[in-house]
C-alpha cells in the first residue's frame, strides 16, 4: 500500500537534509545548513500570508527550484578556490529571491515582486544591495559581489532582412530570463514561463532553443483545447526510437527538449483532470507511460520539458502535481524604460542606415517618437480597460511592434 503523509506535518527539513547530503564538503553543508535555517522559516510564511504568485505553487516547490539553483550555482568556476561563509551566503541569498520571488508579478492594483523586495531588504538588513530591488542584480563571480543585470546586455544591430515579430532586443528583464533558461535546461530541469498574450515567453523560449547545441533536438508541441492524451502521447513519440527492451529515446546519443507552448489550453473534464497533464506527469514522476496496444511499459530516456503558459485563457491553471516539477517564472509586461531601450534600438537602427538616407532632423527626432508611442500606448491601456463587452481591450507588446 501506499502512505499519504500530510505534507504540512512533514514539512521542508527532510528535502533539505537529504538533498544537503548529497553535497561533497563538509565545510560547505555546515554552512548551507545555517542557511537554510536562517532564511526559510521567514520567507516560506511570507511568500504564502502576503504575496500574490502567477498561478499557485506549492511551498515545497520553491525548496526544490533553490535546492536544483544552488546545485547549478554552487560550482568551482562560480566559487573561489576557499570560499568563505560571506561568499555562500551571496550566492545563496541570489537563488533564494529568485526560487521564492519568481513567480510574483503586477496584478493591476500591486507590484508583488516589489512588496517582496522592500519586506526582503528591510527584515534582511545585513545583506546589502546595490539596487532598490533584488530582482535587479546577479552575482559576479570574479568579485563574490552582487552586480546589475544591465551589465549583460549585449548591442542590439537591425537586421533588414528578418521580421519584427522575430527580433529579440535583450533588456534587463529578457537578460534575467535568458540566464535563468540557459542554467534550467543545461541542467535538464523543467522550466515554465507564465505571462499574458504578447509578453514576449515564446519569442524568448524560441530564441533559446535556436541556440541549442547539435546534440540537441527541439521538438515543439503548441497545444490547443482538443488535445487528447493519445493524441499527446503520438506527438511525443514521433521523434523517438526504440533502445533495448522497454527503454526509448531520441536517435543516438542525442537529448531532446519538448516545447509545450500553452500547456494549460486542452479541455478539462468533468471531474477536474486533464488527460494529456496526467500522461505528462507520470513520465516526470515515474519515467515511463504505456504502449496504447500491448499495454507494456516504455521507459523514456534522454528528454526534458519546457513550458509557457498564458494565466489568462485556457484552464487558467494545471494539476499542481505536475505543476510542481516546474521552475516556474512570471514574465511581466516590461517597464517604460525597457519599452524605450527595445523600440529605440529599432527605430535609431532603421533611421540610422545608409541605404535609407534619412534627413539628419528625422534622425534626431526617432527618441521623441518612441516616447510619444509608448506613453501613447500607456494611457491607452488605462483608459481603454476590458469589460464584459469590448473583452478585446488587451493591449500588449504586439500592438507597439505592429506601430514600428
Amino acid at each position: 500500500g501506499i502512505l499519504y503523509i500530510n505534507p504540512g506535518d512533514l514539512g521542508w527539513n527532510p528535502f533539505v537534509t537529504s538533498w544537503i547530503e548529497t553535497r561533497e564538503e563538509q565545510a560547505e553543508k555546515n554552512v548551507l545548513t545555517i542557511l537554510f535555517d536562517k532564511f526559510i522559516p521567514f520567507c516560506s510564511d511570507m511568500i504564502d500570508k502576503k504575496f500574490k504568485k502567477v498561478t499557485p505553487l506549492s511551498g515545497i516547490n520553491h525548496i526544490q527550484v533553490l535546492c536544483s539553483l544552488l546545485d547549478a550555482l554552487l560550482t568551482e568556476d562560480n566559487l573561489p578556490k576557499e570560499p568563505s561563509d560571506l561568499d555562500y551566503e551571496t550566492w545563496f541569498v541570489f537563488a533564494l529571491v529568485w526560487s521564492f520571488g519568481s513567480a510574483l508579478f503586477h496584478d493591476g492594483a500591486t507590484d508583488h515582486k516589489a512588496e517582496f523586495s522592500k519586506w526582503f531588504i528591510n527584515d534582511f538588513n545585513t545583506i546589502e544591495f546595490p539596487t532598490e530591488s533584488v530582482f535587479d542584480v546577479f552575482v559576479d563571480p570574479k568579485t563574490q559581489s552582487f552586480v546589475n543585470w544591465t551589465e549583460l546586455i549585449p548591442k542590439f544591430e537591425l537586421d533588414p532582412d528578418t521580421p519584427l515579430q522575430a527580433c529579440l532586443v535583450h533588456n534587463g528583464e529578457t537578460v534575467r530570463m535568458k540566464f535563468f533558461l540557459d542554467v534550467f535546461i543545461s541542467k535538464r530541469m523543467p522550466i515554465m514561463l507564465i505571462g499574458q498574450a504578447g509578453s514576449g515567453k515564446t519569442l524568448m523560449l524560441s530564441e533559446k532553443l535556436s541556440q541549442v547545441d547539435e546534440e540537441t533536438m527541439v521538438e515543439n508541441v503548441p497545444f490547443n483545447f482538443y488535445y487528447s492524451a493519445e493524441m499527446t502521447q503520438k506527438i511525443l513519440e514521433k521523434p523517438l526510437e526504440k533502445k533495448a527492451g522497454k527503454n526509448y529515446g531520441p536517435p543516438g546519443t542525442k537529448r531532446l527538449i519538448y516545447f509545450f507552448d500553452d500547456l494549460n489550453m486542452p479541455e478539462v473534464d468533468t471531474y477536474g483532470t486533464c488527460a494529456p497533464h496526467t500522461l505528462i506527469r507520470q513520465h516526470l514522476d515515474y519515467g515511463h507511460w504505456y504502449c496504447r496496444s500491448k499495454m507494456t511499459q516504455k521507459n523514456i530516456h534522454n528528454v526534458q520539458y519546457v513550458a509557457s503558459m498564458n494565466p489568462t485563457a485556457g484552464s487558467f491553471t494545471i494539476n499542481p502535481r505536475l505543476q510542481r516539477h516546474y521552475a516556474t517564472f512570471a514574465v511581466a509586461f516590461p517597464e517604460p524604460a525597457s519599452l524605450f531601450c527595445i523600440y529605440n534600438a529599432i527605430l535609431s537602427g532603421h533611421l540610422e542606415q545608409s541605404g535609407n538616407k534619412f534627413p539628419y532632423l528625422v534622425k534626431k527626432m526617432g527618441g521623441k517618437i518612441v516616447n510619444a508611442t509608448v506613453a501613447l500606448h500607456k494611457k491607452c491601456a488605462q483608459i481603454f480597460s476590458p469589460t464584459a463587452v469590448k473583452f478585446h481591450y488587451i493591449f500588449n507588446l504586439r500592438d507597439l511592434s505592429n506601430v514600428f
